[in-house]
């Protein structure tokens, strides 16, 4: 939450000590991620825009070697700064 201070957009683990209406439900599918089908459910359901991982410096880290793909077709690489990847979150075919 510290470094949303920084854009200031909407969280999807939401803000203070209170979980908003399906949180579980979010969290499922967000462990699920970096999987298409979760980035879409997501996409549709809140409007995520964005997702920044935070990657593991030493081993095999599923987000790195994504972005070092060059993404998938709903997770496309914009930014990566040491271990921290950042990607957008947009349908297929959808402009940059």
């Amino acid at each position: 939450m510290y470094r949303s201070t920084y854009h200031w957009a909407p969280l999807l683990n939401g803000y203070h000590s209170y979980w908003p209406a399906g949180f579980p439900e979010r969290m499922a599918l967000v462990m699920r991620l970096p999987d298409e089908e979760a980035a879409a459910t997501l996409w549709r359901e809140t409007g995520l825009a964005l997702v920044l991982a935070h990657t593991n410096p030493f081993g095999a880290d599923p987000w790195r070697a994504l972005y070092d793909r060059g993404g998938s077709s709903w997770l496309r690489p914009v930014a990566r700064d040491r271990n921290d990847v950042l990607f957008a979150v947009a349908p297929p075919g959808s402009p940059p």
